[in-house]
């Protein structure tokens, strides 16, 4: 698999991305998901989850050196619908979460967010249509992530319809930074950068 530049903060993915602006400050990726979807779709549909050890120490990497000199008070994991929890039997994001924070030493917010609204399956939905599906779709604990800077984790960031919902709702609670860190990021990152 191939590490996602190390140097990288909020990159720009696609087209669109260049006139949004983000609610996140900035993020990192282990790997780009053309070298990763295999073991991506493995770990996340085919029940291996043997696999967030490794990404999620290579996530831990990412952490130390790209947020070097940063300080996080809490990693929250993007939740999964009920539904999508029973089917799949776990939430693969919180396997990463609970590896990189075995890792950092950074206390784990299992349950600082929640999933509020069913939200149809992203693969095949346009941006916008992401951004609309995931509007609203999260709700974060105020006494959870108030005056905390939140690291937001998931397994692969593309246009980040899903970690800015979540970062929109834990701000919202009250929290002061949100940035997010993934398994996999959608392309090579451009020359571009949406620093903020």
């Amino acid at each position: 698999m191939k590490p996602a530049a190390r140097g990288m903060q909020a990159v720009r993915l696609c087209g669109d991305c260049a006139t949004i602006r983000h609610a996140f400050s900035r993020g990192g990726a282990a790997f780009t998901w053309h070298s990763a979807h295999d073991a991506i779709y493995r770990f996340k549909y085919k029940g291996r989850r043997e696999y967030a050890d490794y990404f999620a120490a290579e996530m831990a990497g990412v952490l130390r050196e790209r947020f070097a000199g940063e300080t996080f008070d809490l990693l929250v994991p993007v939740p999964l619908s009920a539904e999508r929890m029973r089917s799949r039997g776990y939430n693969q994001a919180l396997l990463l979460a609970e590896g990189v924070g075995a890792a950092s030493g950074i206390p784990v917010g299992r349950n600082a967010l929640r999933r509020v609204k069913a939200t149809l399956p992203m693969k095949d939905l346009s941006p916008e249509s992401r951004r609309r599906n995931m509007k609203n779709a999260f709700h974060a604990y105020r006494n959870d992530v108030k005056s905390k800077k939140i690291m937001l984790v998931d397994d692969i960031y593309t246009t980040g319809a899903t970690i800015d919902a979540c970062a929109e709702a834990i701000l919202a609670a009250g929290a002061v930074k949100v940035c997010f860190l993934t398994a996999a990021i959608g392309e090579e990152p451009a020359e571009e950068r949406l620093d903020q």
